[in-house]
């Protein structure tokens, strides 16, 4: 007897002799890591579902809505036949089901999201109010709420049932209506004194006392209604990484001094030229990337005599509609490791020239999307950027004939002293629905010339354009097939 045990543990696969806390590690990277459902590993062997059932942290996600559709089915059999996930979340669209997730998931921290455009349907608000209850308030570790399409915002059946304590939750996500929002995060901020992660519409009369603000790290208030409520916190945001969604016109006159010392990412929507001299009042020494719109008249900018200092700064992308306010803040801005530039403009007096004072050696990647420039602005930002490796620059709303593409692509072929970008591996021209007119033949035959004169480095070189009066594109591509 004991030969056939030994024969037959010979024969069966290594991985059924995996320990079982070695096969729970696997499982938790392929649920948190590779964000694929636990159903899938109950569906292997007995082994593996017993395993996998008896681990509550892989049952820790969990989705409420009624939308069944786009959801994976899984046929697991016996009592509870089919369920449905969403990536590494169980999906739940009954208070049954909701049950049965919950006693898999033991008592382990939950990462809940409610997503139910008709969120006051009575099967989902009996859901809310049991995951939003006692006893698993207490569990509570994320929470999205997607309600914003709800067909009765001024019932809010979901708030009031809204505990008095969160103390396990570091992460809100509120997507509602304005009604609802109202009432529903300060009540969640009140009971959550950990919470680290604040995506949603902080209401205008917020008492802001009720939030730590000294433990943020994310913040997303794209939908506050006034500057001046940021202002009575931001100076608190000492741990902030990421930042986005600041009310606009933020900062302003009352802003105070400060520093984000581990800020990271930042958005912000500015009124030039005041809003662009009040941010060099703050200080980002970590930041990596910094996504600005600018919109304003055209006046001139009185800027602090000290340069603005962005040490870490690896990527700007700037939406704006003046481009001598913006060149004579760029300007003024030392950016030392600027990598990656997108300037996305509009210029009403028909500003031709890039700032030829800019000069950033270490930028590889530079976008540029323009509304009402001729061919020379975008001759002297290559000019101004020879390192540059990546190149995409694009026309918008206005014709540009064949003698204008075309001194832009005769540019590109000089070579020597004044060669445009050398090391450039990607060419990307295009122009909108009413971009280009050129024909086809001759810029064939530009494009040639240059990829010929650029052997060595070029990889690819898209022109893209539309004819007068057409839709559809018209494009010449060239990829560097040895590549």
């Amino acid at each position: 007897a004991s030969s056939n045990e030994a024969h037959h543990s010979s024969t069966v696969s290594p991985i059924c002799r995996i320990p079982a806390e070695v096969l729970t590690c696997i499982f938790e990277s392929f649920v948190f890591y590779v964000e694929q459902s636990p159903w899938e590993l109950v569906l292997v062997s007995r082994q593996w579902k017993n395993t996998a059932l008896g681990t509550h942290r892989l049952w820790s996600k969990i989705l409420i809505t009624v939308l069944m559709e786009n959801y994976k089915i899984h046929s697991i059999g016996g009592e509870v036949g089919k369920v449905r996930s969403h990536g590494n979340f169980q999906v739940c669209s009954t208070v049954d089901e909701l049950d049965r997730a919950l006693a898999r998931s033991g008592a382990t921290l939950l990462d809940v999201r409610i997503h139910q455009p008709i969120i006051d349907t009575p099967s989902v608000v009996s859901m809310c109010i049991k995951v939003l209850s006692k006893p698993i308030n207490s569990r509570l570790q994320a929470l999205v709420i997607d309600g914003r399409m709800s067909k009765n915002p001024l019932a809010n059946p979901i708030v009031a049932c809204i505990e008095s304590s969160y103390p396990a939750l570091i992460s809100i996500d509120l997507d509602v209506p304005d009604r609802w929002g109202d009432g529903m995060l300060p009540r969640l901020l009140k009971g959550a004194r950990r919470v680290r992660s604040i995506r949603s519409k902080i209401p205008q009369d917020l008492n802001v006392s009720i939030v730590d603000w000294e433990n943020i790290q994310s913040l997303d208030v794209m939908r506050m209604r006034e500057a001046h409520v940021f202002n009575r916190f931001c100076d608190k945001l000492h741990s902030l990484r990421t930042l986005s969604g600041v009310p606009d016109n933020w900062p302003n006159d009352s802003t105070p001094s400060m520093s984000f010392n581990f800020l990271s990412t930042v958005h912000l929507v500015l009124y030039a030229p005041h809003g662009l001299c009040e941010l060099q009042k703050i200080s980002f020494p970590v930041l990596t990337r910094l996504d600005l719109e600018i919109f304003g008249t055209n006046h001139a900018i009185t800027l602090p005599s000290s340069s603005w200092k962005l040490p870490l700064l690896s990527e700007l992308n700037v939406n704006a509609e003046n481009i001598p306010q913006i060149s004579q803040w760029l300007a003024s801005v030392d950016i030392p490791r600027l990598q990656r530039l997108h300037l996305d403009v509009y210029e009403e007096d028909g500003s031709e020239h890039f700032p030829r004072f800019m000069h950033y050696p270490n930028i590889h990647s530079i976008s540029i999307v323009a509304n009402s420039l001729a061919d020379q602005y975008f001759i002297d930002a290559l000019e101004a950027i020879p390192s540059a490796s990546i190149v995409f620059l694009s026309y918008k709303n206005n014709y540009y004939q064949l003698e204008g593409v075309r001194s832009l692509l005769t540019r590109l072929l000089v070579t020597g002293s004044r060669m445009l970008c050398p090391h450039v591996t990607a060419i990307t021209i295009q122009g909108d629905h009413l971009g280009l007119t050129c024909a086809r033949d001759p810029l064939e035959r530009l494009i040639r010339r240059i990829v010929e004169s650029r052997a060595e480095s070029l990889e690819s070189f898209t022109v893209s354009w539309a004819g007068q009066m057409s839709f559809i594109p018209d494009i010449v591509e060239y990829v560097n097939q040895a590549s």
